[in-house]
């Protein structure tokens, strides 16, 4: 059986074993899953807030889009991703609590989606915005991508090739 790694909230995740990198509970939070399929090294930053840390944040930058992206990338390149064929997927940023007034989930994807494109990232597959959680893996091994929306079953979502 494959280990799961958990990807919590302010957290990234790298790895180039045999195992599945899940991100759990991804209200206005959003998901971004890296994955280079040819050395199969993959990894998930689950990023809780747009913008980047304040200085005396930075024992928790990995919840800011601005640290939580580089740190993904630059984590991946340490442990032999190439970041030419490195592809991507997103997932997140929902307005869970159904505010009018909540404007965290549209900031956060505006803040990744504007990094994305500054760093010409190339996203193959994305879940962003609406009012229900989600949840998403990858399997180092295979490249498979399954993502979870509201309370229906985890389905396919993209298999990185």
């Amino acid at each position: 059986m494959k280990e799961i790694l958990d990807v919590f909230t302010g957290k990234l995740e790298i790895s180039a074993r045999d195992n599945i990198i899940r991100a759990l509970a991804l209200g206005s939070c959003i998901a971004i899953v890296a994955y280079d399929a040819k050395n199969r090294i993959g990894g998930i930053a689950h990023i809780m807030l747009f913008g980047k840390a304040p200085e005396n944040k930075k024992q928790e930058e990995n919840k800011y889009a601005e640290n939580a992206i580089p740190n993904l990338l630059s984590q991946r390149q340490k442990a032999g991703a190439d970041k030419e064929r490195t592809e991507f997927c997103l997932a997140g940023g929902a307005n869970v609590l159904r505010r009018n007034d909540d404007t965290i989930a549209k900031k956060n994807c505006n803040s990744v989606l504007q990094i994305v494109e500054e760093q010409k990232l190339k996203i193959k597959a994305k879940s962003l915005g609406g009012t229900q959680r989600r949840s998403i893996s990858l399997d180092i091994s295979s490249g498979k991508v399954n993502l979870s929306v509201g309370d229906n079953d985890e389905n396919n979502f993209y298999i990185f090739t």
